[in-house]
């Protein structure tokens, strides 16, 4: 596959799908929250406990946009 191919379909499922860029920053939060805590200070612990809660609210929204899509094309 091509990668204009590629960008296409990836932009065209983030339009479909509107939970599905919820949990994109979900997975980029969390990965920045195990950068922070490789850091091993302790300012960078308290950030990245701070950024997981934010990562987790953000997948609970994402996880309903994408339930209530779910329902909605399923009638």
């Amino acid at each position: 596959m091509s990668p204009k191919k590629l960008v296409k379909g990836l932009k065209s499922y983030l339009k479909g799908s509107p939970g599905t860029r919820f949990i994109l920053y979900f997975e980029i939060l969390i990965i920045s929250c195990i950068y922070l805590l490789i850091q091993h200070t302790q300012e960078a612990q308290s950030l990245a406990e701070k950024l997981a809660i934010y990562a987790y609210y953000t997948l609970a929204i994402g996880v309903v946009l994408q339930f209530i899509h779910f329902l909605l094309k399923k009638e």
